[in-house]
């Protein structure tokens, strides 16, 4: 079930609309995952509205490979239905009058496969989702997460050129969130297009996507992986954005395995086992000038990185073990003397070592 090979988005978006002007540039290589983060009214909707064909541009350029799908001074305009983009929507958008292995088929039907084709390529997108026993079912019928894995499925039955998923895990409840995810990732992987995500979770762009574009009030803000946008936020939402701490290990009754670095972190979460993502926020980020004693709790001796001004607070970035941030005040930051090459020793109490299944 793997898409034939495509080349990347190459685009250039400029549009105003009743006075809201978009003006960002998205390009995702073949084979990765570009993250689209930004708050609300940035623009994110527009720009899934522009590349999926359904608005078209004043001015700029829309192109896959050396296809143009949008370019105004070329007055060329490719109509959505015949973009080969896979898109998922948040509203998912299932025809309510077919049942699940239709609703799957249509994409391959519209390619022009034939009806018995076309189902034979379904049963196998029906397998990978998880959706076999669903088959038969119309949408009504379905729970969020299983009209999501639905409108996966359809999407990339129809063999897209690129895929564009809109909050694609938005509408799931926390307990399906983090198995649809590891399936998202899966296929993701298997997919050799351009991968565009909407999203506004920080954990779904830590995991899913290679890169990460910030667009805020229609201009982009900031660009680059995951862990590059965390360090070094450009703008007050990207540092509220990245300020969790984010890790990924396996708990184990209450040890995480850190995957990386390779350390263990105790939790008072025992009830999780398996793949966890972890969180810590910076203000339970403790600094000590030496090592604290007193309750069990997680410490270890590190340098201080970095040190950003953050408004009331010192947003301290800590280097290896475990590359963390930390938000104490101006005060404490005086008070231990911290500058960038300093040691210091860090503490975590286990309470504020959260963890989520993944």
């Amino acid at each position: 079930m793997v898409a034939p090979v495509s080349p990347g988005l190459d685009a250039r978006l400029r549009l105003d609309r009743a006075g809201f002007e978009l003006a960002v540039e998205v390009d995702v290589p073949a084979g990765s995952t570009l993250a689209l983060l930004g708050p609300n009214g940035a623009g994110k909707s527009t720009v899934v509205e522009v590349l999926a064909g359904l608005v078209a541009l004043d001015e700029g350029h829309i192109r896959l490979g050396s296809t143009p799908l949008d370019d105004p001074a070329r007055d060329v305009f490719v109509p959505a239905p015949q973009r080969r983009m896979g898109v998922v929507f948040q509203q998912y958008l299932l025809f309510e009058h077919l049942d699940v292995r239709d609703n799957v088929a249509f994409g391959p039907a519209c390619r022009g496969r034939s009806r018995r084709a076309a189902r034979n390529q379904v049963e196998q997108w029906l397998e990978g989702f998880e959706l076999q026993a669903l088959a038969d079912r119309r949408p009504s019928a379905l729970s969020g997460g299983q009209a999501q894995r639905v409108a996966l499925a359809r999407a990339l039955a129809a063999e897209p050129d690129m895929v564009l998923l809109d909050e694609p895990l938005a509408a799931v409840d926390i307990e399906a969130r983090a198995g649809l995810r590891r399936l998202l990732a899966r296929h993701l992987g298997e997919f050799t297009g351009p991968r565009l995500l909407i999203t506004h979770d920080p954990v779904d762009a830590l995991l899913l996507a290679d890169q990460v574009l910030v667009i805020e009030h229609g201009r982009p803000t900031q660009r680059g992986s995951p862990e590059e946008i965390r360090r070094h936020p450009a703008t007050r939402y990207v540092a509220a954005l990245a300020g969790t701490n984010l890790l990924t290990g396996t708990n184990d009754r209450g040890h995480v395995r850190i995957d990386e670095p390779a350390i263990t972190l105790i939790t008072a979460d025992t009830t999780i086992s398996g793949p966890v993502v972890v969180t810590i926020e910076p203000a339970a980020v403790a600094l000590h000038a030496t090592r604290p004693e007193g309750s069990p709790r997680n410490t270890w001796a590190t340098t201080v990185a970095a040190i950003e001004p953050l408004g009331d607070i010192n947003r301290i970035v800590l280097d290896q073990p475990v590359p963390l941030l930390a938000d104490i005040t101006p005060a404490a930051t005086t008070a231990l003397e911290l500058a960038a090459g300093v040691p210091v020793w860090v503490s975590v109490k286990a309470t504020e070592v959260d963890v989520r299944s993944r």
